[in-house]
């Protein structure tokens, strides 16, 4: 277990113009679970080698706790940092067994006999030992990765896009298990994952990237009650993003005007999303519009509303709906916004 620092660090690789990573700088506290979030190209991956010594930065430092990995006159090598690795692939060996594929590399002795019996406790694998990969199920292999890194007491583990070849309902379960584990053992761990829904269900904080540059960092609560601007917000799935204008505590766009606290003191041009919850069809609203599409999702309707604005432009607005009201494509209905369903943030 150790806190990692990055201060500065850059990386650009050979025969590219742009940098994959532009002075980044990042503090991860011990025993935190953080995810590296973004859309391919991003960076995040590019980060998680250079932690774990598989690139090296054209400048910077990185930090395990007290001692640097990396600075202008050290490279410790990745085999003596004391990384742990969980690939998408898993990387098993196919022609050995459980046991000798987490226990691959180490010196057989007592010690390895009861590290191997605590951790094959620890992922549910006891009794598997002498299975080969070919004959585990997917979440069975991804416990041979975890227990592989696991068994060498690393200072911090790095899972890259570990649930992407798992079916949705078992990657819901393993995602549950493995950070369990991770709390568990105490251990400092960072994700890779361009999914927004599975970033936010694991992370005691999410780094949020684009571009090399990181665009925010926060708790899930943080990162998706005040997104830091438009990208974070789509990013994360929001919608109904509009652009605005701020006066006088009233927010002003093309489809309405609303009176908003704005305890900020925000003024001026401003982007701004409305959730989908907080669009309501009523008989009372003050707005009015057609429905577009509806989509039944059991504990909510999902109802696309087309709005024609001041200027004639055709806007679509989505909100969530209680699934027994009776809509249907092409009908009027009326709708208001509720104020406190709406996310302010200048550009």
């Amino acid at each position: 277990m150790s806190s990692i620092e990055l201060k500065n660090i850059s990386k650009r690789y050979k025969g590219e113009k742009r940098y994959a990573l532009s002075n980044v700088d990042l503090q991860i506290k011990d025993g935190e679970i953080v995810t590296l979030l973004g859309p391919s190209g991003c960076g995040k991956t590019t980060t998680l080698r250079l932690i774990a010594g598989f690139e090296k930065p054209e400048s910077g430092t990185i930090r395990f706790g007290n001692e640097y990995i990396v600075d202008d006159n050290t490279f410790i090598p990745p085999q003596k940092r004391g990384v742990g690795m969980v690939f998408q692939d898993y990387a098993l060996f196919p022609h050995l067994t459980v046991y000798e594929n987490i226990s691959f590399g180490m010196k057989k002795d007592k010690d390895l006999s009861s590290k191997m019996q605590s951790v094959l406790h620890l992922v549910k694998l006891s009794g598997l030992e002498k299975r080969y990969p070919s004959e585990l199920s997917g979440g069975q292999q991804q416990r041979v990765a975890l227990a592989r890194a696991l068994i060498r007491s690393p200072k911090v583990i790095l899972f890259d896009e570990p649930f992407s070849n798992l079916d949705t309902d078992l990657r819901t379960t393993m995602r549950g298990e493995i950070v369990s584990i991770i709390k568990k053992t105490k251990s400092t761990a960072i994700f890779v994952t361009h999914d927004q829904k599975e970033a936010m269900a694991i992370s005691d904080r999410v780094i949020v990237m684009n571009n090399g540059f990181v665009e925010q960092i926060g708790t899930p609560k943080e990162i998706f009650e005040k997104p830091k601007n438009k990208f974070v917000a789509e990013f994360i799935g929001f919608s109904n993003i509009f652009k605005g204008k701020i006066n006088n505590n009233i927010l002003s766009c093309d489809f309405t005007d609303i009176n908003i606290e704005n305890k900020e003191n925000m003024s001026g041009q401003v982007y701004f999303s409305i959730k989908p919850s907080g669009i309501r069809i009523n008989d009372e609203g003050n707005l009015s519009g057609v429905v577009r599409s509806t989509s039944y999702f059991g504990d909510y309707l999902e109802v696309f509303i087309s709005y024609i604005t001041k200027d004639k432009e055709i806007l679509d607005l989505v909100c969530y709906e209680d699934p027994s009201k009776d809509l249907k494509v092409g009908d009027s209905v009326r709708f208001s916004i509720d104020k406190d369903k709406i996310v302010i943030w200048k550009e």
